[in-house]
């Protein structure tokens, strides 16, 4: 990935954190996007168990960029891509936590064993 890819997906995680990024669920399992400015889309797959996905498209669908990083494949001299493979885990994780409603449901289910 490139220095601006970090950038942004970085950010995207922050964003998402936040509450300013909205992930929604795509018809394919696993996979989670995200629509800027109504022409951007971003989105982020778990293809494997260890296998993470990043790419964005324009308002065509063309694809913009793409990476692919997979943890079997890391060096262990590599340093900046195990930094790029969990930056690309924490991303999917936390888009499937806000496209899920993780937390709600967690809130629910607290609530509801509080009442007991």
């Amino acid at each position: 990935m490139t220095d601006k890819d970090r950038e942004f997906v970085s950010k995207l995680v922050e964003g998402t954190k936040n509450g300013r990024v909205k992930w929604e669920p795509t018809a394919i399992e696993n996979q989670f996007t995200v629509s800027f400015r109504g022409k951007f889309n971003v989105l982020v797959q778990r293809i494997e168990p260890s296998t993470f996905a990043f790419a964005m498209r324009d308002p065509n669908d063309r694809e913009m960029f793409q990476t692919t990083i997979d943890r079997d494949e890391l060096s262990q001299r590599d340093y900046q891509v195990t930094l790029d493979y969990q930056s690309l885990s924490d991303l999917f994780f936390t888009a499937q936590r806000v496209a899920f409603s993780t937390d709600e449901a967690i809130d629910e289910i607290l609530g509801d064993i509080e009442k007991k």
